[in-house]
């Protein structure tokens, strides 16, 4: 939804034959760009891991020599994209290769698209990919990874509940911080897609402290901490709407 929202406001993922198609699970669209998506199962498959198996790699193991073919293909890759200013690529997969990718494009800034992380699980178990606690842990690395990988001031922490309390405000604050212009017009008509029925697993957040282990609730909350005010407003009216 989110790589929706900003493709919608400007920004280059690729022409639309290079894009995932939509599935069963997801009738929107993944707006993932395969060629990007092959680059990182590449990547993670060299060190024996996967999307659902983050691998244990070597310090600086993006600059070992046996990355070299990978790393050329990756530049030629890019190189095809930077006539297309502002442009980008969505794939979850990248939380595990950032490093790979922040040695090919300088200045790299991070949408770190942020949920409930029962939601996730839930979501994931729906679709038959893991159990409950799989898909909690699978979330804790991922997140891990971008965290201790990405500076605070090249990610931007965006929440998918704001994307339903005031969607055109949390969709301007991104677009601020990657410094994409986009017209009231194109923000209005993209945030016509950031529709309630895109919500399959709803979950309470105050329930979360005592459902989650404690790593993956520090971990969550820590993140919620930079999701901005759209999001610390959401969050407030749930919790009043909960207590009264």
């Amino acid at each position: 939804m989110v790589s929706r929202l900003i493709h919608l406001c400007g920004l280059y993922l690729g022409p639309e034959g290079e894009l995932s198609p939509p599935a069963p699970d997801n009738q929107e669209g993944f707006w993932e760009n395969i060629h990007f998506v092959e680059m990182n199962d590449k990547i993670l498959a060299q060190f024996d891991g996967g999307w659902d198996l983050a691998p244990t790699v070597p310090e600086g193991w993006e600059l070992r020599p046996e990355m070299r073919v990978l790393r050329a293909e990756a530049a030629d890759l890019i190189q095809r994209f930077t006539p297309h200013e502002p442009w980008g690529w969505k794939d979850p997969r990248n939380s595990l290769t950032l490093p790979f990718w922040m040695r090919l494009i300088p200045n790299l800034k991070v949408v770190n698209c942020l949920r409930n992380p029962l939601e996730v699980a839930q979501s994931l178990q729906l679709r038959g990919f893991s159990s409950i606690a799989f898909g909690l842990n699978l979330w804790l690395k991922y997140h891990q990874h971008v965290l201790s990988t990405v500076r605070a001031e090249d990610r931007v922490v965006t929440h998918y509940d704001a994307y339903f309390y005031d969607p055109k405000a949390e969709l301007r604050r991104v677009l601020d911080l990657l410094n994409i212009r986009a017209s009231k017009k194109q923000i209005d008509q993209a945030c016509s897609a950031a529709s309630a029925n895109l919500r399959h697993q709803r979950l309470a957040t105050e329930v979360l402290s005592s459902e989650l282990p404690p790593d993956i609730w520090k971990c969550y909350v820590e993140l919620c901490a930079e999701a901005g005010p759209i999001y610390q407003m959401a969050l407030r009216k749930e919790i009043t709407a909960i207590n009264t």
